[in-house]
């Protein structure tokens, strides 16, 4: 692999992880800012409004799921591409660069999506120790170790039991 197949490969990782980062944060920030629009407690169960509280919550949760191909993703892509382009400054054209832009909604898109469902999905690209319900080495990779140099493709993972629907792609010392 040359320098530029890894300088993409490195930009489509980071893509997603931004990406996932970006939905969960606005996710996280419209939920609480309904919960304080509508004077809802911060935790279930404080206030004796457990009950009510739960069903807003869910209410809430069915109107984003349902309504996933509607979101304005152009935030996020603005909050992503910025991201990228003061890391990689070095690379002038990328701002101007439409495949880019497109790959960066449509990861959106598809974080939007995933993050909205129950149960709803994450990305694994932490775990510096191979395990194999999650991840597949790289055929290049040394498959005698269990210590990962690099994620080259992430975990897909349900979030609330943690299986693994995807498995990611990483390199093995």
């Amino acid at each position: 692999m040359d320098e530029s197949d890894d300088l993409k490969s490195k930009i489509v990782f980071s893509v997603i992880v931004l990406s996932f980062r970006s939905v969960r944060t606005t996710i996280e920030n419209k939920k609480s800012a309904l919960r304080q629009i509508l004077g809802l407690p911060s935790a279930i169960g404080s206030g004796g409004h457990s009950h009510a509280m739960t069903e807003m919550l869910e209410s809430i949760g069915f109107y984003m799921r349902r309504t996933v191909d509607k979101y304005d993703v152009r935030p996020n892509v603005q909050e992503v591409c910025s991201q990228l382009y003061s890391t990689l400054f070095d690379f002038p054209s990328l701002p101007i660069c439409m495949e880019l832009t497109a790959y960066v909604e449509e990861c959106i898109r598809v974080a939007w999506a995933l993050c909205n469902q129950i149960p709803s999905y994450s990305i694994e690209y932490d775990i510096q120790i191979f395990t194999p319900d999650l991840h597949e080495r790289l055929h290049t990779s040394n498959q005698y170790s269990d210590q990962i140099l690099t994620y080259l493709w992430p975990s897909l993972v349900e979030s609330d039991r943690g299986y693994c629907v995807y498995k990611g792609t990483v390199i093995t010392q």
